[in-house]
């Protein structure tokens, strides 16, 4: 949110799900109540929230989806583990995902049905979360143990300010968004 707010021809309004971090900037929204009146204005939803319940996540998805007016542009922020497979044909056919993939695929169908939704499935975010201290202590790790085929295996990256821009530049019209977004390879 801070790097979609250094753009000027932004009006960011951030959603929280605790009152006591309202302010004048933002929205309340349980994710459980319909969704705000001001969300059915707006231009663009930027969907980015997860809780830890798979199914409390799926609830809030469709009841977004299906109560935003079709003149609101959605963004739907997923992830590209949708495309995990595992290697064999037997297991790739039977593969479902764990419960974060299969989590995000069911709210990826949810958002396809709906007009004027974009999905976008960034890779490892690094400077996100813990991502760019695990990859550094693998990297210098004195051994790592991995899967079979591990030591050959390449991760796609990016970072948070090419998310913004990919997000600004669909906002503005300017981009058409591949299915996975990413920087760069790294071993």
């Amino acid at each position: 949110a801070d790097l979609l707010q250094i753009n000027d021809k932004i009006a960011l309004t951030v959603v929280v799900r605790d009152v006591t971090h309202l302010s004048k900037e933002a929205v309340y929204w349980n994710y459980r109540d319909k969704i705000p009146e001001s969300f059915k204005r707006a231009d663009v939803i930027i969907n980015c929230a997860r809780s830890k319940d798979f199914n409390f996540n799926c609830s809030f998805n469709r009841l977004l989806i299906r109560s935003l007016p079709a003149s609101v542009k959605l963004i739907n922020i997923s992830s590209n583990a949708v495309f995990a497979r595992p290697n064999g044909l037997m297991n790739s056919w039977l593969f479902k995902g764990d419960a974060y993939i299969r989590e995000k695929k069911y709210i990826e169908k949810l958002s396809l049905n709906r007009a004027n939704t974009l999905i976008l499935r960034p890779s490892i975010v690094v400077d996100e979360g813990g991502w760019l201290l695990f990859l550094k202590s693998c990297k210098f790790a004195g051994e790592v143990i991995a899967p079979a085929g591990g030591e050959v295996s390449h991760v796609r990256i990016t970072k948070r300010v090419h998310v913004a821009r990919t997000i600004e530049s669909y906002i503005f019209g300017d981009l058409e968004v591949s299915n996975e977004l990413y920087e760069s390879i790294d071993s």
